[in-house]
């Protein structure tokens, strides 16, 4: 059965990347330089694109990573050893700080970030209950 997972967007990756697009946008207008928000507007339909189709679907034993029209990737979950919390900068298909890493050998991983975790991972286990699943500690103070 198909699954498909969105994309978790966090609000330290999108407001700080609206502000900035956003005092640009002013800055030009203001300028008048009206032909300067050509490229803007492309940079902001480009970023739009990844935030619209960024998503992780499973389907048949196979991980479909996609990140706009630039990032694609299908991994058999099969290969997947682990998945572990973390919030590294890390790039990767991920629009939020809140992110899995799958691990798919020593040397071989790729970050993502499900807007439901649980489940997420849930679903991975149904396909390979043999993946290490490493959560991060949760502070009790």
């Amino acid at each position: 059965m198909k699954k498909v997972f969105v994309s978790k967007i966090g609000t330290f990756i999108l407001v700080p990347l609206a502000i900035l697009l956003g005092i640009l946008m002013l800055a030009f207008i203001q300028e008048g330089a009206l032909l300067g928000l050509i490229p803007l507007i492309l940079v902001i339909l480009f970023i739009l694109n990844m935030f619209l189709n960024t998503r992780y679907t499973l389907d048949q034993g196979m991980l479909d990573i996609r990140c706009g029209f630039l990032y694609h990737k299908v991994i058999a979950v099969s290969e997947i050893r682990k998945i572990s919390e973390t919030n590294t900068l890390m790039s990767s298909p991920a629009l939020s700080l809140d992110r899995l890493e799958l691990h798919l050998d020593k040397a071989t991983s790729v970050v993502i970030s499900p807007k439901n975790k649980d489940e997420f991972i849930e679903a991975m286990l149904q396909v390979n209950d043999q993946i290490l699943v490493q959560r991060k500690l949760k502070s009790t103070s």
